[in-house]
């Protein structure tokens, strides 16, 4: 004989009313993973990272369920906290599941030793200069060079070129023009660093000699 229970369960399954987002965060960085849920109580939430790990309070993590919003806190985030996170939600009507990327980024910076930065040169007049930046940091990276403050391009007078860990500026014909202080500047999401160095052309100095005593 079946029976009916005479108090049929009418709660409401879970539902993410606001669901949890990508997030992008520099390492030492906190990160809060946040979301707005509904549904019937009692009410269990978890969390798990990368399909496998099941999280809890730690030192450097702290989970909340309070106010009808599911939290995830992390202290300082760092190579070991990126990944994809799930939280799940359950209680007698159903389950729901709402997931996330963390990305962490390292700040830009040049590389070490300060000697694979941009060195001061001395170029012959009419010769081909050329200077290389060396830098690290996490992709996409983007590069720009500037002489004297002003932006400068590929063109018919200079020569640009990218890899993921170096760029080559190489002006064609070192003229008068040439010298001057050059920037070298790297970006991403994480921040920026430049570093410089100062172009003196060899003969240029000869040469208003000469012109001068031609006057």
């Amino acid at each position: 004989m079946l029976c009916n229970s005479p108090h049929p369960w009418t709660g409401k399954p879970p539902v993410f009313v606001k669901k949890l987002s990508n997030m992008t965060a520099i390492s030492g960085e906190e990160v809060v993973l946040l979301a707005t849920v509904k549904g019937s109580q009692p009410m269990t939430v978890s969390w798990v990272q990368d399909k496998d790990h099941i999280l809890r309070d730690g030192d450097n993590r702290k989970i909340t369920f309070e106010n009808n919003q599911v939290t995830l806190k992390i202290f300082k985030a760092d190579s070991t906290t990126a990944g994809k996170y799930t939280c799940q939600l359950k209680n007698d009507a159903g389950v729901a599941e709402c997931t996330a990327n963390l990305t962490v980024l390292d700040a830009s910076k040049f590389l070490e030793p300060a000697a694979i930065k941009l060195k001061n040169l001395s170029v012959e007049m009419g010769k081909s200069l050329i200077l290389e930046c060396t830098y690290g940091g996490s992709p996409k990276i983007l590069v720009k060079w500037h002489k004297d403050g002003q932006e400068i391009y590929s063109s018919y007078k200079y020569n640009i070129t990218t890899t993921e860990s170096s760029c080559i500026l190489e002006c064609l014909n070192s003229d008068k023009e040439a010298a001057g202080k050059y920037t070298c500047e790297v970006s991403n999401d994480a921040g920026h660093d430049t570093c410089e160095a100062a172009v003196s052309i060899l003969g240029l100095l000869l040469s208003n000699i000469a012109q001068y005593k031609l006057l």
